[in-house]
């Protein structure tokens, strides 16, 4: 009921998202629940297995010897011996003179007939009935080698891009149940159109994890599955459906299975029937969204892909851009993460950035740097491609003018060098500016004056005198 409610909050949250509600459950807390779990499961074996022997020992049964029937004889023992619970898990019963019954542990059909075993199959010695616990492996995971996967939840279905979606992922270890999974022994990687997702994990009790996250772009997700550094055989692939309520196709490259150092059978991204359904993809797909028919992946072609909106002149103190759109052999373009290698030379070095646009497309900037010549070449594995060459002139950036009209303001004091507090001796003031320009003085009347000087470019030259000497501060020369 636990395990229940967690799969109802977190589809709820899904619906809530908008809303400021947050929960999480801490390790502490998931490690409780798996051991209360496992407390449970073992007193409901240890239960099964007592009703198994208490049944076995008092239960008439009927044996057929050949073609006579006859009926089982009970134990001879008193009814307070066979109603006292077994001492301890072995139980010995004595050899009745007609036949037998060998109850079979491992059966994991309760209803099945006991075994018939006529007397001369029974040894001389008392049998005795075990009820230590069996390994069972499933019928289902025989064969099966590494590590497996089965996905349940609403998520399996697929999902909307912008909207979180919940799976659950049991994981098995060469057929067999996890070992005392916990929480951080799970590693999820997601090979995905545009911007990777939070992803969160939960649970591991009996080797079932719930995974979360909010796609942010409709596409083919491919989600690998890592327990304890153990890859999984194959990826599982989401359907994820945009605005348009289409399912783009997104190859899976294997980029984190290359940085591991294993070898990568690249999956065929065939599209569905209806876009957006988690169908079978292929012949021969196990589960929906699972695919088992593998085939060499498309890769851009040099010749086909093509560069744009290339910068051909810059400034010193700006950035130059263009464009990459990566191609196939058909002329279709290809959503993935390719390696397009760009090579810029000349006087100086220059840094630039590529960023992939998660739809066929890459953006690059470079820049700034010196005045000069240029050369920029963009390559697919060794081959350029599609106007992958061109020159870059960079020329020297002229200086701004920081502005276009100066005010100055001086204040007249008496002197002592006290400020004065009224004005009206405008015409004891003279200006003397470099340029044609007439510059008048006005007086604020506190004492104040101000006067605005034009800037031109090249010398500059402002001189206020008082009775044939330069003020204080003055002249202010500059060049523009």
């Amino acid at each position: 009921e636990k395990k229940s409610t967690i799969l109802y909050l977190s589809e709820m949250y899904s619906v809530l998202k908008d809303h400021p509600i947050r929960f999480s459950a801490s390790a502490e807390w998931n490690k409780k629940f798996d051991q209360e779990e496992s407390a449970r499961k073992f007193a409901e074996w240890k239960f099964k297995q007592q009703q198994q022997q208490e049944g076995e020992l008092n239960t008439p049964k009927t044996a057929r010897v050949g073609s006579v029937a006859g009926k089982w004889q009970p134990n001879s023992a008193p009814k307070e011996e066979e109603s006292e619970p077994a001492p301890s898990p072995i139980t010995t019963r004595e050899k009745t003179p007609s036949a037998k019954v060998r109850w079979n542990p491992k059966s994991k059909d309760e209803d099945k007939e006991p075994e018939k075993v006529t007397p001369a199959q029974t040894p001389s010695k008392p049998s005795t009935v075990t009820s230590a616990p069996t390994s069972v492996t499933p019928s289902s995971s025989k064969g099966e080698q590494g590590l497996t996967y089965e996905i349940s939840g609403r998520g399996k279905e697929g999902g909307n891009e912008g909207r979180m979606l919940i799976f659950t992922v049991t994981l098995k270890l060469d057929g067999k149940p996890l070992s005392n999974p916990q929480k951080e022994d799970l590693v999820v990687h997601v090979d995905c159109p545009g911007p990777q997702p939070k992803l969160n994990v939960m649970g591991g009790s009996g080797g079932a994890y719930h995974v979360g996250c909010t796609p942010a772009t409709g596409g083919q997700w491919w989600f690998d599955f890592i327990w304890r550094g153990v890859w999984c055989n194959e990826p599982w692939l989401l359907q994820v459906k945009n605005k348009f309520n289409k399912v783009p196709d997104h190859p899976y490259t294997g980029t984190q299975r290359k940085a591991a150092g294993l070898e990568v059978n690249i999956i065929n991204t065939v599209s569905p029937s209806t876009p957006g359904s988690n169908t079978p993809l292929g012949a021969g797909a196990r589960t929906p969204g699972r695919i088992s028919r593998t085939s060499s992946i498309k890769e851009p072609q040099p010749e086909n892909s093509v560069c744009s909106g290339r910068t051909c002149e810059m400034t010193d103190d700006d950035f130059g851009s263009f464009n990459i759109t990566a191609k196939d052999a058909g002329g279709e373009v290809l959503r993935g993460d390719y390696k397009f290698d760009v090579k810029i030379t000349g006087p100086h070095n220059v840094s630039y950035k590529l960023t992939n646009n998660g739809d066929g497309t890459y953006s690059c900037t470079f820049g700034p740097t010196t005045k000069g010549d240029y050369h920029v070449e963009v390559c697919y594995k060794g081959k350029l491609i599609h106007n992958g060459s061109w020159a870059v002139r960079v020329v020297e950036a002229m200086a701004d003018v920081l502005f276009e009209d100066l005010t100055i303001l001086f204040h007249a004091t008496d002197k002592y060098g006290t400020p004065k507090t009224s004005g009206g001796e405008t015409d004891l003031f003279k200006v003397l500016v470099s340029g044609d320009e007439p510059v008048e003085i006005m007086d604020l009347e506190d004492g104040r004056y101000t006067l605005d000087y034009h800037v031109q470019p090249g010398f500059n030259s402002i001189d206020v005198q008082y009775g044939g000497e330069s003020l204080s501060g003055f002249p202010i020369v500059f060049e523009i």
